[in-house]
C-alpha cells in the first residue's frame, strides 16, 4: 500500500503536468491569435445580422405608415371641414356637418335620415348637376348649392331646383328675351298685314302702295294694261284730262 501511493502520486503529478503544457501551447503565439480572430469574427457577424435587422425593421415600419396613410384617405379621419346645408324644395332645409374622406353615400345616409327618402330613390344636385357617383368626396363638391329630390314624388308640388324660380319665369328679367320677343312681334305683325292688304310699308323702300281705285281706268296704267307703268299722282286739270281722254278714245276707234 505504501508503494502504491507514491505510483499513484507520480501519475497524478505527471497528468497534471500534461494538461498545463497544452494549454500553454494553446494559449501560446499562434493559439492566441487564432482565438482572437475567432472572437472579432464572431463579433463582426453579430454586427452585420444587427444592422441587416435593423434595416429591415425600418422597411417593415415604413410599409406600415403607407398602408395607414392610404387607409386613411380612403376613410374619414375624423377632421372637421364644416358645414353645409341641404335644400329640399317646398319641404325643409337642413345643415349638414361633413369630415375629411366623407363621401356621397356618407350624405345619401344622413338624409335618409332626416327626410325618410331612401338613398335610392333620391336625386342629389350640386350646383344643378345630378350626383351619381357615391364614391365621390364631398370635399371636391360645390357644397353651396345642394338640393336634394324624392325620385318617387311626380307631382307639381314637388317644386323648383333653382333656389329662386320665379327669376327665370320672368320674362323681362333677361335683356336676351326682350331682344327676342320684341324681333318676333315685329316680324309677325309685318306678316299678318302683308298677308290682309292692310301693309303701308309693302311697296318699300319705293314708298306705301298707291290706291287703284283713285285711278281712272281709262288711263290703262293698271297691271296688264298697256302702257304698263309705275302708278304715279297725276295733277292735271278738267280741260287736259279730257282731252287726254278724248285722244284715248280715238286711238281705241282706229284699232
Amino acid at each position: 500500500m505504501a508503494q502504491q501511493r507514491p505510483c499513484l502520486s507520480l501519475l497524478l503529478l505527471g497528468a497534471g503536468i500534461l494538461i498545463l503544457s497544452q494549454q500553454l501551447t494553446f494559449t501560446g503565439t499562434a493559439g492566441a491569435q487564432r482565438q482572437i480572430s475567432l472572437r472579432r469574427r464572431a463579433e463582426t457577424e453579430t454586427a452585420v445580422m444587427t444592422d441587416y435587422e435593423q434595416q429591415m425593421a425600418e422597411k417593415k415600419a415604413a410599409t406600415l405608415e403607407a398602408i395607414e396613410e392610404a387607409a386613411q384617405q380612403d376613410a374619414p379621419s375624423g377632421e372637421d371641414l364644416g358645414n353645409f346645408w341641404v335644400n329640399q324644395p317646398g319641404q325643409l332645409s337642413f345643415e349638414v356637418q361633413f369630415n375629411r374622406g366623407d363621401k356621397v353615400k356618407d350624405l345619401r345616409t344622413v338624409i335618409e335620415k332626416v327626410t325618410g327618402i331612401p338613398p335610392d330613390a333620391q336625386e342629389i344636385r350640386s350646383g344643378g348637376d345630378l350626383l351619381w357617383k357615391d364614391g365621390q368626396f364631398l370635399e371636391a363638391l360645390d357644397l353651396s348649392d345642394i338640393w336634394v329630390m324624392d325620385d318617387r314624388d311626380d307631382s307639381p308640388e314637388r317644386g323648383e331646383w333653382n333656389p329662386d324660380p320665379e327669376e327665370d319665369m320672368d320674362p323681362l328679367s333677361n335683356p336676351l328675351k326682350i331682344s327676342i320677343y320684341a324681333f318676333s312681334a315685329f316680324i309677325g305683325l309685318f306678316w299678318v298685314t302683308q298677308v290682309a292688304g292692310i301693309n303701308p310699308y309693302a311697296n318699300w323702300p319705293e314708298g306705301p302702295r298707291e290706291d287703284w281705285s283713285q285711278v281712272p281706268e281709262e288711263l290703262g296704267l293698271r297691271p296688264g294694261q298697256e302702257p304698263y307703268q309705275r302708278p304715279q299722282l297725276l295733277e292735271v286739270d278738267d280741260v287736259t284730262l279730257k282731252d287726254l281722254l278724248k285722244t284715248r278714245k280715238q286711238s281705241n276707234v282706229f284699232k
